[in-house]
């Protein structure tokens, strides 16, 4: 589903939810269950989705929860508005998206694996809100995108082999490597890729969430997620790209 889709389906959603939890009746109550699955299978809406639509998978199970937790219809409206409203904004980030991250979107949808294609998601998700997440993603981002290249090229590699090694053996695979090329301002390029990528993974060693953070740690800003996030989506769709170029000559 497009962004615009999935915004859609939330938006039916909460006004369903309303309308059950206020004493209203429809017929339009029969879709909730296709609704909600929609929402929880798609990676970009999955982190937002708000656990009461989780929690309950029919609407009668809904109208349990919500005629126990608030006694009006109005305590009821803005408990579900406070709710959605994560998974909205979300999803009206996604639509409001700048073009590059439409083209980066468009090339990973077309040419990546499910892996790359759901830790792009992620890494959309969560530039704003979940910043240190980004960054975690956008490097898992460079990871998964330099596996599906070596396994579409037939390349073994070891589990758990280093960033860095796993993104130059692409790379050379793909005549990549800044080594490979004598003109000096394709080699500044390409080395500026290696460096990118070097850079994201001590990047999400220091910023990211995979490590427990003490007193004094801070959470990145937008603006640091962005720039992870950027980088790795313009990194990976440039592989991408060039893998197709290579299948299709079959060089």
């Amino acid at each position: 589903m497009t962004a615009e889709d999935l915004l859609r389906v939330a938006s039916r959603l909460c006004y369903m939810m309303i309308a059950r939890a206020t004493g209203g009746s429809s017929d339009d109550y029969a879709e909730y269950p296709d609704l909600r699955l929609a929402l929880i299978r798609e990676g970009r809406a999955r982190d937002h989705v708000p656990s009461l639509l989780k929690d309950n998978r029919t609407i009668e199970e809904f109208w349990a929860y919500i005629s126990r937790y608030a006694p009006t219809y109005q305590e009821r409206r803005d408990h579900l508005k406070a709710a959605f409203e994560p998974l909205m904004r979300a999803l009206e980030d996604a639509v409001l998206a700048v073009p590059s991250d439409v083209v980066t979107s468009g090339v990973i949808a077309r040419l990546g694996s499910a892996a790359v294609q759901e830790t792009w998601a992620k890494a959309l998700d969560r530039r704003r809100d979940d910043t240190d997440g980004a960054i975690t993603a956008a490097r898992s981002l460079m990871e998964s995108t330099c596996k599906h290249v070596l396994d579409m090229r037939g390349i073994a590699y070891e589990n758990g082999v280093d960033l860095p090694v796993l993104y130059r053996k692409a790379a050379k695979e793909l005549n990549l490597g800044a080594d490979q090329h004598s003109a000096e301002a394709p080699k500044q390029v390409l080395g500026g890729c290696a460096s990118v990528v070097h850079g994201l993974g001590a990047m999400r060693n220091a910023l990211g969430d995979v490590h427990g953070k003490g007193r004094t740690g801070r959470r990145p800003l937008p603006i640091h997620a962005e720039l992870a996030v950027n980088l790795a989506g313009s990194v990976a769709s440039f592989l991408l790209q060039t893998l197709e170029l290579r299948m299709r000559s079959k060089g």
